[in-house]
């Protein structure tokens, strides 16, 4: 267990444990976060501790009947609170954007493609090698069943292809791809996002050429902080986080950090804890960032849309509130309320 810092140098040379749920992705993105400390901090040994969640034990119901975002982290939460493990990783978007009460997060390496994929079923695979379909097109257009266990994915999916049917799936990406696989499930195609078949495809070759298609995300948004890393601490233990910031220094990585802190600030204007279809991309330009963002109804009957472009040299965390803000004068506030 690495010393508190008061204790003993951070960098000094000493165990650190890091927190992990048990999934195959799960485990490959500490191992990421691992291997880049120890390559940084060759003195710093890394042990990863694998730790279920109850979003990982409950696989029967959909997520937006069982509880919030902190499904997949609370465990891992009380395993730091008790000094147990120094570090937890997580995908950020699983992150409620109000931290527990002497936690600290914090984003951790290059943030990865944003976009959501469709993944086709084998059997659709083999028909539209055999039937393929126009290049300009979209294998949207041409399937009826899609699984997603996203509210946000149902309602954009609904919103723009009304004629899909939308069925829930749940487990790791190794069980929904065991249930897509299966003909007897009636799925097509299920969504995900990029970045973690982009990570798996690196270990495994299975995943390398399941992506059919990445979805425009300027018609299918993403989830706030998708494709991204965090890392979450113990706020006392202030070397921690200058051990994760010093992994990356990089400008580029200072502006992706203000990017992730402007989406959790708009998630968190807009979302009040509701369980509500909520997406954003943020679109990087030469000198500015435009965010495009939107807020539906469950049933993707209704839609508001926002686009706001600002220069690089004027970000910070609260333009999130502003365009949350900018999206309840359109409504969003009515939507919230009937979540």
């Amino acid at each position: 267990m690495l010393k508190n810092e008061n204790e003993s140098n951070i960098f000094s040379g000493e165990l650190l444990k890091i927190g992990s749920r048990d999934s195959k992705l799960a485990l490959l993105q500490s191992n990421l976060v691992k291997n880049a400390i120890e390559s940084k901090f060759p003195n710093i040994t890394c042990e990863i501790v694998k730790i279920k969640t109850q979003g990982d034990k409950i696989l029967d119901t959909a997520l937006s009947k069982i509880g919030d975002k902190g499904l997949f982290v609370k465990e891992l939460e009380v395993e730091l609170v008790m000094g147990n493990v120094d570090i937890a990783v997580h995908s950020m978007k699983d992150m409620p954007t109000l931290n527990p009460k002497g936690l600290s997060l914090i984003p951790c390496l290059k943030r990865e493609d944003v976009r959501d994929v469709l993944c086709l079923s084998q059997e659709k695979i083999d028909y539209f090698k055999a039937n393929p379909i126009p290049e300009c097109d979209s294998y949207l257009s041409h399937i009826k069943t899609i699984g997603t266990s996203s509210l946000r994915r149902i309602a954009q999916i609904k919103s723009e292809y009304p004629d899909i049917e939308v069925q829930d799936i749940r487990g790791n990406l190794n069980t929904r791809f065991r249930k897509l696989d299966d003909s007897a499930n009636g799925f097509d195609a299920i969504i995900l996002a990029a970045a973690g078949i982009q990570r798996l495809a690196t270990e495994d070759d299975f995943f390398k050429d399941r992506i059919g298609e990445y979805l425009d995300p300027l018609v299918i948004k993403p989830a706030v902080a998708q494709g991204a890393l965090a890392v979450e601490y113990v706020t006392e233990r202030t070397a921690i986080e200058t051990l994760i910031t010093s992994l990356d220094s990089s400008e580029e990585q200072k502006k992706q950090n203000i990017i992730l802190e402007i989406e959790r600030n708009f998630l968190n204007e807009l979302e009040g804890g509701c369980q509500i279809p909520i997406g954003i991309y943020s679109e990087i330009k030469e000198d500015t960032v435009c965010f495009h963002s939107s807020v539906s109804s469950t049933d993707g009957s209704e839609s508001i849309e926002n686009r706001q472009e600002f220069p690089y040299h004027i970000l910070t965390p609260q333009l999130g509130r502003l365009i949350a803000q900018d999206l309840k004068k359109q409504g969003a506030s009515q939507l919230l309320a009937r979540a």
